[in-house]
């Protein structure tokens, strides 16, 4: 991802306004200059600050003994990284900043890792959801795993995505324009290829699937628990439902938004390779466009999640106002 949208920064600081103007492409491409070098502020002025917010939130709600907030703060976390990760790499190109080889191979490193690492854990957490409504009777209904094991976890996976990024170690140089660039080697297309798949069309599919599959037994998976519990447990019975409800609501809205804002990325990465334009076309402009607008959509899966959380769990709202209030100090002591 950080290869193809390189080329893009290249276009920007190689080419003007003057030469597009030549052609009647001109609008398109000062738009699409707008997105290319802006669109990562944006993202930052809300995703930082939000992703810190849950970050502080989720201290408030540790009694939970939920591995899912343990998902959701590894997660918040990892997008904040994502961000500013994505920023210095981009700002230090712009400026011309000599840093290297080295500088190239350690920040596409951590940079390919930690936008592959974000949408990964989106799929633990959904996996992990589905199998509790599934299966209610063999595991905990709100949390398959213990929050070591499901450390552990997030360990195992986040060095799987490590291993496959590694090649970018030794592949990546820095040219005398300023530029990070590859050579198109076999084992580079194939690194291209695994990246793209682990970032965006494996999570896409694992996601729609299992979010239709939740949909479809969590109404069983209610009726089924309601109809075994005792009426003695009535009052635990409703506040067990609850936290559950506020759970399964966080968690459809982060997968459902990231679906929908994964979706135009999948198409555009699809159709790349047959969309042959030729340069400074009027075509030319509009892919330009286009290859901007699904980054920044794909990028801003960083960015809402607090938001969403905010917006779809009262439980959640709750504790941030608890947070602001100072309350989180006595939460937290626990």
């Amino acid at each position: 991802m950080y290869t193809e949208q390189n080329d893009s920064l290249h276009l920007n600081k190689t080419h003007n306004f003057t030469e597009v103007d030549n052609f009647s492409t001109g609008g398109i491409y000062r738009i699409s200059y707008i997105f290319s070098n802006y669109y990562l502020w944006v993202i930052f002025a809300f995703g930082f600050p939000g992703n810190l917010a849950t970050v502080l939130t989720i201290c408030c709600m540790r009694h939970l003994k939920v591995s899912f907030v343990l998902y959701v703060a590894i997660l918040a976390i990892s997008d904040n990284l994502a961000i500013f990760i994505k920023i210095l790499y981009y700002q230090l190109l712009l400026n011309k900043v000599p840093i290297g080889a080295a500088g190239c191979r350690l920040l596409e490193f951590l940079g390919n890792f930690l936008v592959t690492f974000s949408p990964w854990i989106l799929v633990m957490m959904a996996v992990e959801r589905l199998i509790a409504v599934r299966y209610p009777f063999q595991v905990h209904f709100l949390s398959c795993l213990s929050n070591k094991k499901a450390f552990l976890a997030v360990a195992i996976v986040g060095a799987i995505i490590a291993v496959i990024c590694a090649p970018v170690l030794w592949t990546s140089t820095f040219d005398n324009e300023g530029r990070c660039t590859k050579e198109n080697t076999t084992l580079y297309r194939a690194l291209q290829l695994t990246v793209v798949s682990l970032y965006a069309f494996l999570p896409f599919i694992i996601l729609t699937v299992c979010n239709f599959l939740i949909a479809q037994e969590i109404r069983t998976s209610f009726r089924l628990r309601n109809s075994f519990t005792s009426i003695y447990n009535l009052a635990f019975n409703r506040r067990f439902c609850d936290v559950q409800r506020q759970i399964m609501l966080m968690l459809l809205t982060s997968t459902v938004m990231f679906c929908l804002l994964h979706f135009p990325i999948c198409l555009f990465l699809l159709t790349n390779h047959y969309w042959d334009v030729e340069e400074y076309s009027a075509s030319w402009s509009v892919k330009y466009l286009c290859h901007q607008i699904v980054y920044m959509l794909s990028d801003s899966n960083h960015a809402i999640n607090f938001y969403l959380y905010f917006f779809s769990s009262r439980k959640f709202r709750s504790h941030f106002k608890q947070m602001l209030t100072g309350c989180s100090l006595c939460c937290c002591s626990r």
